[in-house]
């Protein structure tokens, strides 16, 4: 489960998850330990099943910051800023995209224009992993 300042975003079944820590990539299979970790800024990797043929596929969120908890077999992601590419049209996308440029353009804080400066990469990288249907059928 996945939620952010709009709420809850997704809530599937997976056969894995892998997740931005703030040291380093987490991923989370089938009967994982119990653990709460921070979350960083970064590209969260979920294999969906698809319910009528059961095979996984692949689906792409931005998070920034926030946390994860794992136990029983649940996994909940809550972060301070979730982008989810499949609950946006492409144009929002890319104003999100130039929104961000805008604030790296205009921010003067060193550390901020850098975080900014990262997540503005991380968007364009979530943006050349969606499939192709999915940016035209949105």
């Amino acid at each position: 489960m996945v939620i952010g300042p709009a709420g809850k975003l997704l809530d599937c079944k997976t056969t894995s998850v892998i997740f931005p820590a703030h040291d380093g990539q987490v991923g989370v299979w089938r009967n994982h330990a119990p653990m709460f970790c921070e979350l960083g800024l970064g590209i969260v990797q979920v294999k969906r099943l698809s319910s009528e043929i059961e095979k996984p596929e692949d689906m792409f969120l931005l998070v920034d910051g926030g946390f994860a908890v794992v136990c029983s077999n649940l996994l909940k992601v809550v972060s301070y800023d979730v982008v989810f590419p499949h609950e946006v049209k492409p144009e929002a996308l890319e104003h999100i995209v130039f929104g961000l440029k805008k604030k790296v353009s205009v921010t003067t804080d060193l550390q901020e224009r850098q975080h900014l400066s990262q997540k503005l990469a991380f968007l364009q990288q979530l943006q050349q992993l969606l499939p192709q249907a999915a940016k035209t059928n949105n």
